[in-house]
């Protein structure tokens, strides 16, 4: 068999005699039969689709079952849980394992490295603004004292969505009925975000509570609208 492969670095190709296509060096294109085929990295097994990672469909499905949806939730001032996207607690060798690889993020970047992506990230969104939706604006008291402000076109189904992330009785404090849900979200979650804990969840004093439960949707969209 004659195997041409592409070093897709230099873009240079070159015939291998009798190199079979299951011995290929993995990110390296080859065309057998006419057909481009690459090594995965994660199986290095041959395929004729692989991604822009150079993960065949298969391991990249896998992969993304085991991606970890964690939830940080702050128990007290100085202790905090985290959940998994199915309300269960990691277990402690999972901590283990998702600390060593947390650390070893962060020891390899600095902070003007992350302050750049954050900057990035924060671009892209408002560069791509969402059209106006009308929908509600929730607040969601957790029963250990937290709040959740979040958006929705059907409150009491986000609710149970909620209810299957976190461990915890929620009830729906208030909803406002807004013309542009997104833009409303988005001028509450910035007017409190010195008492944000993580997520969506806030800090929210007695006064804070009293003050959105007293809004109304037209006096939240003036809002809205003198913030920009």
């Amino acid at each position: 068999m004659l195997c041409y492969h592409v070093n897709r670095t230099l873009g240079a190709a070159s015939a291998c005699p009798g190199r079979p296509a299951q011995q290929a060096a993995p990110g390296v294109l080859y065309f057998v039969g006419g057909l481009p085929t690459m090594r995965c990295k994660s199986c290095l097994k041959c395929y004729h689709a692989v991604n822009e990672s150079g993960i065949c469909e298969r391991c990249q499905k896998s992969i993304d079952r085991n991606k970890l949806a964690c939830v940080f939730q702050q128990t007290s001032e100085k202790r905090a849980a985290i959940y998994k996207h199915n309300g269960k607690l990691l277990t402690r060798a999972e901590w283990l394992r998702y600390r060593r690889w947390t650390d070893n993020y962060y020891a390899s970047v600095s902070d003007d490295d992350i302050e750049a992506y954050n900057d990035q990230v924060s671009e892209k969104i408002k560069s791509k603004p969402l059209p106006p939706q009308a929908g509600y604006i929730y607040l969601i008291e957790s029963s250990i004292g937290y709040y959740k402000i979040g958006k929705a076109i059907n409150v009491e189904v986000r609710r149970g969505q909620h209810l299957r992330d976190y461990p915890l009785q929620l009830t729906i404090a208030h909803a406002i009925h807004v013309e542009d849900r997104h833009r409303a979200e988005r001028y509450l979650l910035n007017l409190f975000a010195d008492k944000q804990l993580q997520g969506e969840w806030f800090k929210l004093s007695e006064d804070d509570v009293r003050w959105i439960m007293s809004l109304s949707g037209e006096e939240l969209s003036i809002l809205c609208a003198k913030s920009l």
